[in-house]
């Protein structure tokens, strides 16, 4: 009852987040490296994953859109994923990310300050911001095949698939 009250809570916290701009922000990766949102977006459509590392459903979503990255092309779109874990967990974050061989950038929100911004109450939160900035798409929480939903907004703003599908 109670994880049905936060995923329902979650949802309706979100629910006037498509069509909104999405909240710019500047975060740095597991090398130092900072990115800042509204740059990506300008250049492509941004997928960004909110997620924790106790988090299972959030490892089998981030699988879900590495594969649905891998199939449009590291260059068709960003794919982001920002870790919510506290600055003590920075270690296990690094040795999870190189022992599944993520090459996607892996963002660090350990004082949760972007997590607020978009209020993300249950992880994993997704997001989808096309090249304008604004929220085309969000979900909360993991479905198997998700992936195909995502695929759909992304072909729908622009991505190309290989195998020629746009």
């Amino acid at each position: 009852m109670n994880k049905l009250f936060v995923l329902l809570f979650a949802a309706v916290s979100l629910l006037n987040a498509t069509g909104q701009n999405a909240p710019d922000f500047t975060l740095k990766d597991l090398t130092g490296k900072k990115y800042t949102l509204s740059k990506l977006w300008s250049e492509k459509p941004v997928v960004m994953d909110f997620w924790a590392i106790w988090c299972h459903s959030c490892g089998r979503a981030l699988k879900e859109l590495e594969e649905l990255w891998n199939e449009a092309g590291d260059s068709s779109f960003y794919l982001i994923s920002i870790d919510v874990d506290n600055p003590s967990k920075i270690s296990r974050v690094r040795s999870l990310v190189k022992s599944r061989g993520w090459k996607f950038p892996v963002l660090l929100d350990s004082q949760q300050k972007v997590k607020l911004m978009y209020k993300v109450m249950a992880l994993p939160t997704l997001f989808v911001i096309d090249t304008t900035g604004r929220i085309v798409y969000f979900r909360v929480g993991y479905k198997p095949n998700e992936k195909e939903d995502v695929k759909k907004v992304l072909l729908n703003h622009g991505v190309k698939f290989k195998g020629g599908k746009k």
